[in-house]
């Protein structure tokens, strides 16, 4: 019991695992891979997390791809649900940030890389929520 005692007290022990710490938290920050716009592959099957219709479109937002798709539409015939599964085919974007206001930095705020403008969407998965 002594030993552990001395051990316990002694700071070396505290300092060890503080250098154990800062080098596990630079390695996550540090090596962390960057997202390009070739790890998505077109079709994309994502899951809608969010959805709104604006006039004559819908957009759609996916937190598993951090992406935010507009779909053009003529007449307004979609039953979308929270939760369903869609596929999207269309191009995937990064969003400019050119100007005065940068469009990349607020949508990085709101965790949102990637841009695609949808062409086609199909329904593979309908989900069973009570919204």
């Amino acid at each position: 019991m002594l030993k552990l005692r001395t051990i316990l007290l002694s700071n070396t022990l505290y300092i060890f695992i503080l250098i154990i710490v800062l080098f596990i938290s630079l390695n996550r920050i540090l090596l962390e891979k960057e997202k390009t716009i070739n790890d998505i592959k077109i079709p994309i099957d994502i899951k809608v997390s969010n959805y709104y219709y604006d006039k004559d479109k819908l957009v759609i937002e996916s937190n598993k791809y951090h992406l935010k798709g507009t779909y053009y539409f003529k007449t307004k015939d979609i039953n979308i649900k929270l939760g369903d599964t869609y596929r999207l085919y269309g191009e995937v974007s990064i969003p400019d940030k050119k100007g005065l206001f940068n469009y990349q930095r607020y949508l990085k705020t709101k965790k949102i890389y990637y841009l695609i403008n949808i062409s086609k969407l199909k329904r593979i998965k309908s989900s069973n929520n009570i919204y």
